[in-house]
C-alpha cells in the first residue's frame, strides 16, 4: 500500500464518521453547519440527506484519488484534514450537548 492508497482509506472512513457523528449531534440537539447538506436533509430527512451527502463526499474523495498523481496526494490531504477536523468537532458537539 502506498500513500495514495492510505489517504483514500483515511477520507473514506473519515466520511463515515462524519455521517455517524453528524446523526448523533443532531439527535442531541445540534444543527447541521453545511447549508447543501441541511437543505438535502430538509428534503429526505436527517439519514437519508446526509447519506446522500456523503455518498457525494466519497464521490469527490475517488475522483481526486483517481487525479493526477501529485494532485491527488494533495487532495487527499486536504480532504482527510478537513474531514478530521470535521469529525472532531462534532465529538466535541456531542460530549457538550449531553
Amino acid at each position: 500500500m502506498d500513500i495514495l492508497d492510505g489517504l483514500l482509506i483515511a477520507a473514506l472512513v473519515l466520511q463515515a464518521l462524519d455521517y455517524l457523528t453528524t446523526v448523533k449531534a443532531i439527535e442531541l440537539g445540534g444543527r447541521e453547519a453545511n447549508p447543501v447538506v441541511l437543505k438535502l436533509m430538509t428534503k429526505f430527512g436527517l439519514k437519508a440527506g446526509l447519506g446522500i451527502a456523503k455518498l457525494l463526499g466519497v464521490v469527490a474523495v475517488v475522483i481526486v484519488y483517481n487525479a493526477e498523481a501529485k494532485f491527488a496526494e494533495i487532495g487527499l490531504w486536504a480532504l482527510v484534514l478537513f474531514y478530521t477536523f470535521v469529525v472532531i468537532s462534532n465529538g466535541y458537539a456531542i460530549k457538550n450537548m449531553k
